[in-house]
């Protein structure tokens, strides 16, 4: 450890590259790979300590959350966002940030790590905002119609927009509202014929996912929850969480139950007695509904339904010869032949040895 005090693995700010200066810029991040005497290295290169300083995050950049302080914020860790303003100072003392995505949460510099790739999608030159259409936000969101709001501004959803795309709340920020294109609806597939019957992609009862973060935060990529009610394109959700929440279908994924293998067999005095080949259910309630059938059609006997939970196995030994690999597969008969064949042994004496080999194998 350095007399800074870094260590390996720890984040790193450049603040005096005159110690190697074509290997590093004023303000690179980077982490320490090697530390040598006074000496920090960030990969080959490296510089005295005194010219690094503790990576703390700086407005603009972008961070992954890799800690959690406290456990109310464990459900973040994974969570990438742009740093957008610093936050208030914790009771010790200890500098927070924030911003867009952050989960609603402050974070300390060692519950972060620096995302060094500072490529983003690039917002093309050429948009330019019109009354009356939609567009695609940089997070991939359908926004519109647009309406003008004057002074080249225009808005939608309660929310505003400079001209050029660039969201607009007075105060800068929230860059994945940023509009990045106009939205292209895909095209419209030939009708087919009306049917009254079609069911709906979600009805009450059925378990789904979030498939992105809400605007507001308040739901979460990846939270499962009930669907309570369903109407006008929204879905009704009681969350896994405790929290009961509204959004477009369009936002959720249906969680589909896990395929198990089933099959039905009868039962006598208390023993299940499977057919040879039992026919394989993928799910639970199959195997019910035939146990069910059979059960109604041989009135008196009894069906029950077992379910594959588990299974086990060991990788077969391999012998250092192609006589004993055919025995310990069960060819008994190939495998004196092959043993007769490299070793020119009668037909007793290589049946004997296969035995042997079996015996003591």
């Amino acid at each position: 450890m350095g007399e800074q005090g870094y260590k390996v693995g720890d984040w790193v700010r450049v603040k005096d590259n005159r110690g190697a200066p074509r290997d590093y810029k004023v303000g690179d991040v980077c982490q320490v790979t090697k530390i040598e005497d006074d000496i920090v290295r960030c990969g080959e290169a490296g510089m005295f300590d005194y010219r690094f300083e503790p990576w703390q995050p700086r407005v603009g950049e972008r961070v992954r959350v890799v800690r959690a302080e406290l456990s109310q914020k464990s459900s973040c860790i994974g969570r990438e966002f742009a740093v957008t303003k610093e936050a208030y100072k914790v009771g010790n003392g200890v500098q927070t940030w924030g911003g867009d995505y952050a989960g609603g949460y402050v974070w300390r510099a060692d519950e972060l790590e620096p995302i060094l790739s500072t490529a983003t999608p690039e917002q093309p030159t050429t948009l330019k905002i019109e009354a009356g259409k939609f567009y695609k936000t940089r997070d991939g969101r359908k926004v519109g119609p647009m309406a003008s709001a004057g002074s080249k501004i225009y808005g939608a959803e309660g929310r505003q927009w400079q001209c050029n795309g660039s969201y607009w709340n007075g105060v800068g920020g929230k860059e994945q509202n940023d509009l990045i294109a106009e939205w292209i609806d895909e095209p419209v597939a030939k009708p087919k014929p009306s049917n009254d019957n079609a069911q709906p992609k979600f009805k009450v009862g059925d378990r789904v996912t979030a498939k992105h973060d809400s605007q507001l935060g308040m739901i979460s990529k990846g939270d499962l929850g009930t669907v309570k009610s369903v109407g006008g394109g929204h879905l009704r959700v009681n969350f896994d969480n405790g929290r009961e929440d509204g959004w477009q279908v369009e936002n959720f994924d249906l969680v589909t139950s896990p395929t198990t293998a089933t099959i039905v067999a009868l039962i006598e005095n208390g023993q299940p007695k499977p057919s040879s080949t039992p026919h394989v259910h993928t799910s639970t309630g199959a195997a019910e509904k035939e146990a069910k059938r059979l059960a109604a059609k041989y009135k008196g006997q009894q069906f029950g339904v077992f379910t594959l939970t588990t299974t086990h196995e060991e990788a077969a030994p391999v012998y250092g010869h192609k006589w004993q690999n055919l025995a310990a597969l069960g060819l008994k008969i190939d495998a004196i032949k092959e043993l007769r064949g490299i070793t020119g042994m009668g037909l007793k004496p290589a049946k004997d040895a296969v035995e042997y080999f079996l015996d003591a194998a």
